[in-house]
């Protein structure tokens, strides 16, 4: 096997190392300049556009583009009802569906489209093929405004 057959495959692996790379410098950065005394501070380096699966505990700042109905509906495992609502959120890199169930819909059905938030405990998944947000059970949202920086 000649050197020039495995060169695209070590390219493509060096590509992926240095976009994690680059996201565990913006961690760093989030923390080294997070005064102790708040919760994480947001600022805007992270994106939609550098989200990936398996992130988590992700502080971002977001714009809620669009809100879809409520819907509800039994368990597969029979176990109760459930009921889920989803928000577009996103930035100038683009958007991303924040998926927000059960209680949490009770919880942040005053927010609306255009809002400007803070996402906290947040951490990516895929679901048939697409990346979305959820929120941790610690995490939260809360308006940009009332966030202490």
């Amino acid at each position: 096997m000649s050197d020039d057959n495995n060169f695209p495959r070590v390219w493509s692996k060096l590509k992926e190392l240095d976009e994690r790379l680059i996201r565990c410098e913006q961690r760093l950065d989030m923390l080294v300049d997070s005064p102790k005394t708040t919760p994480a501070r947001t600022t805007n380096k992270i994106t939609i556009r550098d989200l990936k699966e398996g992130d988590e505990q992700l502080t971002l700042t977001a714009t809620i583009a669009n809100i879809t109905p409520i819907r509800t509906g039994m368990r597969k495992d029979g176990s109760g009802d459930w009921t889920n609502i989803t928000l577009f959120v996103g930035d100038h890199t683009g958007q991303i569906p924040l998926q927000l169930w059960d209680d949490d819909v009770e919880k942040y059905k005053h927010l609306r489209v255009d809002d400007e938030i803070i996402v906290t405990g947040a951490y990516i998944k895929t679901y048939q093929n697409k990346r979305q947000m959820r929120i941790s059970k610690n995490g939260g949202i809360e308006p940009k405004e009332q966030h202490i920086l």
